[in-house]
């Protein structure tokens, strides 16, 4: 039986390493479980935050659109404003042009025996000593149109029979579409 004694004894001792081989490598299993748990509520906590950032900028695009909606209105207005203004610029430049090519047509109509020269001009207005409507007053070799209501410069061109031209070099600091009534203009 010592045999017996001995066997069992080798036994109990192959099965003493197994088991605590065995729990060595369930200690480790569970520290590794514990580590993987751990990571995992940690990237849960991360995903969470992930998560909240999400619905927050979500948020954030929904009331930009919403607001942006009226920022786009208040630039569609001030666009169509702008366009407005030009189409009135337009118009207003397009009348002038139409005005000029009238008044060049008159002018050529008349022929050179009909114009006048600015010297019997100057004659005629130095001789009646006063300005009238139809006379520009004379300065020295000059001479000034106060402008009236609805006068142009293409208008006091054909009326004075001078050239558009001339009228604007002589008047260089003179906005021809900012005319105003009693303003000075020299007529060349």
């Amino acid at each position: 039986m010592p045999i017996l004694g001995v066997l069992g004894l080798g036994i109990g001792a192959i099965a003493l390493a197994v088991g605590i081989t065995a729990l060595v490598k369930v200690g480790n299993a569970a520290g590794e479980m514990n580590d993987k748990i751990e990571r995992a509520a940690a990237l849960n906590l991360e995903v969470k935050k992930m998560s909240d950032r999400l619905d927050a900028l979500a948020s954030q695009v929904a009331d930009m659109k919403s607001g942006s909606s009226t920022k786009v209105d208040a630039l569609a207005k001030q666009t169509q404003a702008a366009v407005e203004n030009i189409g009135k610029a337009i118009n207003d430049t397009r009348k002038a042009v139409e005005e000029n090519r009238k008044a060049i047509e008159e002018v050529a109509k008349r022929g050179p025996a009909a114009r006048e020269t600015p010297v019997a001009q100057e004659a005629a207005a130095s001789a009646g000593g006063e300005q009238t409507a139809d006379q520009p007053a004379v300065s020295g070799d000059r001479r000034i149109h106060k402008i009236q209501s609805g006068d142009t410069f293409a208008k006091l061109a054909v009326k004075y029979k001078v050239s558009l031209d001339a009228i604007l070099k002589a008047n260089p600091d003179v906005n021809p579409s900012k005319l105003r009534i009693g303003q000075d203009v020299v007529i060349p």
